[in-house]
């Protein structure tokens, strides 16, 4: 009886303290490959984004979007993912994991746990006091080697070719894709 509770107590022990020491950690490693932008009227937003590398490890996110034109409620945003286990471009099939399409200015909580989480130290892209992206600054906003390292990402993604499709509709029909290979990290 003694030794029973001496063994669940030591049991329950180590269980707070492998459980106390476990953090979750992103189990996956990522490589840009190619980006690209659409716009349907390049005078009020022109996306020019491409992927960079330096040395032999470094990959990034540079370049420029033009963005022209004011936002308003009818301004909408959806971020749609695709994904190729084979990374045969054909065989992509769109995942669940997506943000559905809303009106843009009320995204801010997405806005600074995803783009500004990466992007906050390699663009000018502005921040927001408040709960609404508005008002949207015009201007040129400049992209220098951004990656996708501090966002608020899956612990564990299967492994292939992912396309990422950051979509915007309203006065101007606007998107910008990136085709990032995911592979599982070796702990």
């Amino acid at each position: 009886m003694i030794l029973d509770k001496c063994v669940g107590k030591n049991l329950l022990l180590l269980l707070f303290t492998v459980l106390g020491n476990c953090e979750s950690k992103r189990r996956w490693t990522y490589e840009f490959l190619y980006a690209e932008g659409f716009s349907d009227n390049e005078a009020k937003l022109k996306p020019d984004l491409r992927i960079q590398r330096v040395g032999r490890y470094q990959v990034g996110v540079s370049g420029t979007i033009d963005w022209q034109y004011d936002i308003d409620r009818t301004t909408m945003f959806e971020l749609i993912i695709f994904q190729s286990p084979s990374g045969n471009l054909k065989e992509f099939r769109k995942l669940p994991f997506t943000i559905p399409k809303q009106i843009f200015i009320n995204m801010r909580k997405y806005y600074d746990e995803i783009a500004m989480a990466d992007a906050r130290n390699c663009t000018n892209l502005p921040n927001f006091e408040g709960n609404v992206l508005l008002p949207w600054p015009r201007g040129l906003y400049v992209f220098d080697m951004c990656t996708a390292d501090n966002g608020n990402y899956p612990d564990i993604l299967a492994e292939g070719l992912y396309k990422f499709i950051f979509a915007f509709s309203g006065e101007v029909v606007w998107n910008v894709s990136f085709y990032v290979n995911i592979k599982t990290k070796i702990l």
